[in-house]
Order: structure tokens, then sequence, then C-alpha cells
């Protein structure tokens, strides 16, 4: 069970550092900046999938809901900004050489919405596989994505990020 999530960006290594408690073991990954670009589109699909926004709807109002449903999950989740006592990787971490994402569907008689399976191929060790809830989910992108703000490495905005600003329909005389 995922029981802690701490991110952190490493300047020195020009990498993201994802820490994860799982049951009784820690795990240190280190995401590139090209690991990360490629992940992050694939996550802002399980968001999408997350929001469970109407198929018929415009793109923009997609985008909209499925940014408006990220940000309330996330504020779910209780987080706190901890100041870096050190930089550097810590002994132990592992490079990410790949990420992939799918949903599972909830077995019978949870209450959760979705379950969604995170992979995490590691540099010379056996992966890292987990199955999450929408809060954790949400969370974990949060964190992420405020992290790839620290490192200004300057992505493409995902609708996660900012929801676009549609204009006031005009009213009719």
């Amino acid at each position: 069970m995922l029981r802690q999530i701490r991110v952190r960006y490493d300047p020195l290594e020009d990498r993201l550092l994802l820490t994860l408690e799982v049951d009784e073991r820690v795990y240190h990954l280190l995401l590139t900046r090209r690991v990360w670009a490629r992940a992050r589109q694939a996550l802002q699909q399980l968001l999408d999938l997350s929001a469970q926004a109407p198929v018929g709807l415009p793109a923009t109002l997609r985008s909209s809901l499925s940014a408006a449903n990220h940000h309330a999950m996330a504020a779910l989740t209780p987080a706190a900004r901890e100041p870096v006592a050190e930089h550097g990787a810590p002994s132990g971490a592992v490079l990410v050489t790949g990420i992939r994402f799918g949903e599972r569907k909830p077995h019978a008689g949870t209450t959760a919405r979705h379950a969604w399976i995170l992979q995490f191929d590691l540099h010379g060790q056996p992966g890292l596989r987990l199955a999450v809830n929408d809060k954790t989910l949400h969370a974990l992108v949060g964190a992420l994505l405020q992290r790839e703000e620290s490192a200004r490495w300057v992505l493409p905005a995902l609708p996660a990020c900012t929801a676009p600003v549609l204009e006031r329909p005009q009213r009719l005389q």
C-alpha cells in the first residue's frame, strides 16, 4: 500500500526525484525531463478519464472539466511543502527509463470510482507497479506538475495545469 509520496526537483541532477513509501519500503525514482515529458501526456489522458466528461462536449469544455476535476481531487489530499535539506540523489536512487499507465476496473464492493495502474520501468532493476485510487493519482500528478514548475523545464501546458478561459456569451437584446 502506498503510504507517502514526496517529489522534489534536484538542480544538480536536473531531474525530478520521486520518493514513494510502499508498505515498509522506500523507492527513490529519478525522472529525467525526457521521460517526464512523455509520461505527462499519458497522465493527462488518465486525468481526462477520471473526470468522466461526456463524450459529445467540445474539446474546450472537456479540458475545462478535466482541469477543474483535477484541482478538486488534488485538493482532497493533504499536502505539505518541506524545505530541501540537501541536493543530489540519495543512495539507492534508480533512474526511471519509462512509465506506463492504465485503468483497472475497481473490484466489486469497493467505493472507488476508478483504480489506476502506474508501472515504472527502472534501469537495471525490476519495475515498480502500483495501483492507486483517484485521490492518489491526482495528488501525485499535482505534486509532479508543481515540481516541473520548480524545474523551469518549459514543457507545453497541459489542460490539468491551466483551464482554458471561455468567453462569456454575448447577451442578445
